[in-house]
């Protein structure tokens, strides 16, 4: 397989010859190369080699080329680079960079999407001899500003895609660069001028730059040159966990510290699979990807092994040798459970922050050492190649072994710094004499606690500032804190993390509102929950979603100590008590039962019957489950959208009790706030409006937002054969809550037709529609409708019943579901199999909405034309057909504008592509 595009796959390396860095043999064995020094300290220290001082990045990628240069180097869905194509491409990205201008550590901005494209460009910057700074599409413009500001970036490579994204919000002076680029420059110029070679490149050379949360608001800029990351790479190929017969999946943000070794493991000729951003919140997709690449090393933090290991399936994960696991606290309970369901896969405990280059310490876990001391927990281990651990006390003096001091580190790995910050460089970087005859060295204060244990390995304790990790990624306390106080509704904050009495870890904020805008809550005109939205939306536009706290406590005013201090310890016992409000137990048999129902459907155990089913991750499948298994277990009917009006377990316990179970509204409201009319907007095939939640949340709070849910979702439904019908029962409901014009309509991908057909019989009755907005109307390439029969034993009608349930139209067990599904039991069970649904009746019940869904769009293909008066709106997604809007315009007299999104079918309502959309609708 190559690159789609054929005119970026070079067919040869050109000028091989030219090529000035040293190459290493490729007889070598690094596995067995003896150390040129041993430890001569019983302290653990890293194996010291030397083979960080001569090489570079370009020369080990290289030697895998000239190799193995038809071995594939990576994948990304049903594309692939071998090495020579990926060197072929990346030289002549290195060679229009050059001529631009680029030089050894000047920095060019890598702003890509999971693709070949973001591979091809990390390489050919590095090729150029300059270093990357990745720059993740999705974070906070502003925070990306300050990044490019920051690292002094002039270029910034990116895909045609990302251009107009990109452009909001740089200056004028940045050149953006694409692939298309270097195609038309290499072109111009024959293949010839300044033919693509490698720039000669010393160790001491700026490899790339990665940002970290910064205590001042502002991350912080994290220089890493050459011989730091192949010290790192060298060191996983030694330990086996990288190599030509390896392959490793690529999941996480291009802006985290751990993404960099993953991204460059190539350069070890492991295989690289590249999966689609958020692939790891879909542990069904990472699984298959897993299953399906052969994947040997995964690398992820706890919470994802946790989620992992609670599939069943994970157990088929056979293909995996090595589970790299870092950035929190691994228990042995996890450990043990990994183990079980994979006995001959090893895991390995990391430790390592971004200053030190990605892993800085490891210990490998057996069945033999995991319950030597069960009084604690897994080590840190031992220091990786050339670095070496010093536990110092407050003065900066070696603690004796078993005591507890901060981590500081030496040896290659240690970055140059903070970038174009002295002042915290010469806080954290020090030189301290402790070295052989006292000599100075220059060692990293981590800001970590551990200790040497008796068996001689590390321990990790804690944190001795303000920098904490959840859910494994890294946020300074305090850059939260005073972006929280940047609003204008706040006086003062302060932010830590608390863990709940039932060991929920979490991110909590306290804040005093400003002494002007307090008597706006204290009369009540935005109740506290209102007041948490509004500061986790405020929050969203500002910092990344793993920064936002989940827990917020307001106060008249900040306790403080009588030093003056703000008072930690009773903000503590202030989250504390909302913590034991917010989390509680079941208190009767049916909250007891709905508990236990949501537990098995959502994988998680710790859950309050307070918690919020949207905020424990809950999505449509899971929303369905849930009401049906209720309905069973208590002989019930509940509506399926009653999730959305009763999100809580004790809020649908209450309905049961109370027989508070009659028939509700189809029209959900998504978002409340606003006091212009609605807007109505209809989901797509399937019906159920929990896919436009996001939609709603982030658009213009001046208007109410409702989901308008299918008829015959629910029990006793029997869904509508004809496109009058369904839309004429559905105005009925609207005109419940809004009785006249103006409207506003909007729909996606199915929904699209039902809110052109709602437009044209609104303005039938002489009612006003002010405005219709039609989101991916188009159907996706490779769904084809040419077979009309509603048959199981039709091909087309499972693939598309299969793409509901998947939302994937390349899903790779697409296949296998239209060999196993004869008829709609078989189908019915291998989705049911597939997604761990417990109950048949969902998957039966969404197909049927779907079956006749699918009769009403061909009803509407064959009708007269119909026309419309509202101006009207089209999003289209990439890759989808024409819609029946797109080809026949004239239907729209008040106007039409046509919009083509970069943003796939599936990807239109769910981050990083709605953001996107929403944007551009704005």
């Amino acid at each position: 397989m190559q690159l789609k595009e054929s005119k970026y796959g070079w067919t040869q390396l050109m000028h091989a010859k030219d090529f000035e860095w040293k190459i290493i043999p490729s007889d070598t064995v690094y596995g067995s190369q003896a150390p040129i020094k041993t430890c001569i300290s019983r302290k653990p220290e890293g194996v010291i080699f030397e083979y960080c001082n001569t090489e570079s990045l370009p020369g080990l990628f290289f030697s895998h080329v000239f190799r193995t240069p038809n071995n594939i180097a990576v994948t990304f869905e049903d594309e692939a680079l071998s090495y020579n194509e990926l060197a072929n491409t990346g030289l002549h990205l290195a060679n229009y960079l050059r001529y631009l201008g680029c030089s050894p550590d000047d920095c060019i901005g890598l702003f890509t999407d999971p693709s070949l494209e973001q591979m091809i460009g990390i390489w050919g910057i590095i090729f150029s001899g300059s270093a990357y700074s990745p720059l993740t599409p999705g974070y906070p413009p502003e925070r990306l500003g300050f990044m490019i500001e920051n690292a002094a970036i002039k270029i910034i490579f990116t895909q045609e895609k990302l251009k107009s994204e990109l452009a909001k919000f740089i200056s004028k002076e940045t050149k953006i660069i694409t692939l298309e680029d270097v195609y038309d420059f290499s072109i111009s110029k024959g293949h010839t001028v300044s033919a693509p070679t490698v720039i000669k490149l010393n160790p001491e050379n700026l490899a790339y730059i990665v940002y970290t949360s910064g205590s001042t608001g502002k991350p912080k800029g994290v220089p890493i040159e050459h011989r730091s990351i192949i010290n790192q790479m060298r060191w996983l190929m030694r330990m086996g966990y990288l190599g030509a017969d390896k392959t490793i999946i690529h999941k996480a943000s291009i802006s985290f510290d751990a993404a960099q070794w993953e991204m460059l493991s190539i350069c070890s000729g492991t295989k690289l699979v590249v999966s689609n951003f958020g692939v790891d919140k879909n542990i069904f997709d990472l699984i298959d990807k897993i299953i399906s690449n052969k994947v040997t090393l995964l690398q992820c933090v706890p919470t994802l092994l946790q989620a992992l290991v609670n599939k069943p399936q994970f157990s088929e994960c056979t293909s995996l040798t090595h589970i790299l696991c870092g950035a929190e606290s691994l228990t042995k309970k996890l450990v043990q459970q990994c183990f079980d369901a994979l006995p001959n896969c090893m895991l390995v405990n990391l430790y390592g922050p971004s200053e030190c280059t990605c892993n800085a310490s490891f210990y490998e876990v057996t069945q033999a050492n995991l319950h030597v001391d069960e009084n604690v927990g897994v080590p840190i281990g031992i220091p990786v190649d050339n670095t070496q651990f010093y536990i110092l006390d407050d003065a900066g003096l070696p603690v004796p072994d078993g005591n507890i001091g901060e981590i500081c580190v030496s040896g290659v790995q240690v970055a140059r710094g903070y970038l174009n910050r002295s002042d915290l460089t010469r806080e954290r970087f020090i030189e301290y004499p402790i070295g052989n005859n006292f000599e100075p060295i220059r060692v990293y204060r981590t800001g970590d606690l551990a200790y040497l244990g008796s068996e001689g390995v590390y321990h990790f304790v804690g944190r001795s500032d303000t920098q904490v990790k959840i859910n494994g990624l890294r946020i300074e306390l305090e850059e939260v804190k005073i972006v929280l106080e940047s609003l204008n509704l706040v006086e003062s904050a302060a932010v830590l993390v608390n863990e709940g009495q039932h060991g929920r870890k979490y991110l909590a904020a306290c804040i005093q509102i400003s002494a002007n805008e307090s008597i706006f809550i204290l009369q009540e005109k935005m109740s506290r929950d209102e007041l948490v939205s509004c500061f986790k939306q405020k929050l969203s536009e500002l910092i990344p979603g793993y920064m936002i706290p989940s827990v917020f406590v307001f106060v008249d005013s900040m306790p403080h100590t009588v030093n003056g201090k703000i008072d930690m310890r009773k903000i503590k016992t202030l989250i504390d008590e909302r913590d034991v409000e917010e989390f509680i137990l079941p208190r009767n048999p049916t909250e007891e039962a709905i508990l236990e129902i949501w537990k098995r459907t959502l994988g998680i155990e710790t859950i309050s019957v307070t918690d919020d089913f949207f905020e424990l991750g809950g999505n449509s499948l899971n929303a369905v489950d849930i009401i049906l298994s209720i309905n069973m277990r208590f002989n019930v009917k509940l509506p399926f959208h009653i999730i959305f009006t009763a999100p809580k377990i004790e809020e649908i316990a209450g309905i049961i009790d109370q027989g508070l179970t009659k028939k509700s509204s189809r029209l959900v409201c998504l978002q409340s706030s606003g006091m212009k009319t609605p807007i109505f907007c209809w989901p797509g095939l399937g019906g159920y409006p929990i896919s436009l939640r996001i939609l709603a949340e982030k658009m213009t709070r001046e208007r109410p937002f409702y989901g308008i849910q299918a008829f015959g979702i629910n029990e006793d439904e029997t869904p509508y054969s004809s496109l009058k019908e369904m839309v004429s029962a559905d105005i009925a409901e609207i005109r419940k809550i809004q009785k006249e014009g103006p409207y506003h309509l909007w729909g996606y991908s199915f929904g699209s037709y039902l809110a052109f057909e709602a437009a044209f019989q609104l303005e039938a009755m002489g009612e006003k529609v002010e405005k219709v907005v039609l989101l991916a109307p188009g159907m996706l390439k490779g769904l084809s409708t040419t077979n009309p029969s509603d048959e199981y034993n039709n091909k087309e009608l499972i693939a598309l019943l299969f793409t509901v349930f998947s939302r994937n139209v390349d899903d790779p067990d697409l296949q296998a579901c239209l060999e196993a599904s004869s008829d709609e039991a078989s189908f019915v069970e291998f989705v049911c199999q597939k997604y761990s649904i417990a109950n048949p009746e969902l998957v039966r019940r969404i197909s049927k909405v779907v079956i006749e869904s699918r009769k009403i769009s061909r009803e509407l293909s064959r009708k007269a034309q119909k026309f419309i008066a509202a101006p009207t709106s089209i999003f289209s997604a990439l890759n989808d057909e024409l819609s029946v809007f797109e080809k026949n315009a004239d239907c729209f007299r008040g106007g039409i504008e046509i919009i083509k999104l970069d943003v796939t079918h599936f990807d239109f309502l769910v981050e990083p592509g709605i953001n996107h959309l929403v944007s551009l609708m704005k």
